[in-house]
């Protein structure tokens, strides 16, 4: 039976540190193509098994600021779609508006609208 273990990788200068959380297990690897292969190999040297009893997993991990800078572009990500969204919802019910409103046609709403005729009628659903 093959344990699985986790194991993950961060980069510190010019090496790689490796953790094996689950058994205290810590080491290094000169690039990350590596890491898998020492993960492997500090695990099962800590554990004392045959290298064949286990199988280590690693996740790449950026540093904490690198970390940090990516949430935070994934949250203003995140709040673009919704103003994207709410201005999708803004634009069409203006268009509609404007349609039902003013009783004008598809082709004079788009000509004063700077769009096309078939997205003011995918815009009115009509």
């Amino acid at each position: 039976m093959v344990t699985k273990y986790e194991a993950t990788a961060m980069k510190d200068g010019d090496w790689w540190l490796i953790e094996v959380p689950e058994v205290g297990a810590y080491g290094q690897a000169v690039n990350l193509a590596k890491a898998p292969e020492v993960a492997h190999e500090i695990t099962a040297l800590w554990l004392d098994v045959d290298p064949a009893e286990i199988e280590v997993t690693v996740t790449a991990k950026p540093d904490p600021a690198t970390e940090a800078a990516m949430a935070k572009a994934d949250a203003i990500a995140a709040q673009a779609a919704a103003l994207n969204s709410e201005a999708a919802r803004v634009r069409a019910e203006a268009v509609r508006h404007y349609v039902t409103e003013q009783k004008v046609t598809r082709r004079e709403a788009a000509a004063a609208l700077g769009i096309s005729a078939g997205r003011v009628q995918q815009l009115t659903g009509s």
